[in-house]
């Protein structure tokens, strides 16, 4: 079997590493070429949800009961999850050299 090294180099949770989820995960498989499921990003979007929601409330919003603010909980840990930090869930594209 082929031994594969990370080319990760900033520590795990940090804002430009992999999430907390991903090297766990990677680490109990001992596998770099793995991501989290659906489920598994959908348990981190829930919780990330219930954050903001707090957050909003701490900040005086009353975000459940305005129709343009409702879901934004959801929306902006949908966002962080499914675009705007993807690639800490997922793994790395395999590099590919060329002559």
């Amino acid at each position: 079997m082929k031994k594969k090294y990370s080319l990760e180099v900033t520590k795990a949770g940090y804002a430009n590493g992999l999430s907390l989820q991903l090297a766990e995960k990677q680490k109990k498989s001992g596998m770099l070429d793995i991501h989290l499921v659906d489920s598994e990003k959908h348990q981190i979007i829930t919780n990330a949800a219930d954050a903001f929601g707090k957050f909003l409330d701490a900040l005086g919003c009353d975000w459940r009961n305005d129709p343009n603010s409702s879901d934004t909980p959801r929306r902006v840990a949908k966002a962080y999850v499914n675009d705007l930090w993807a690639g800490r869930f997922n793994a790395p594209p395999e590099i590919t050299a060329f002559p």
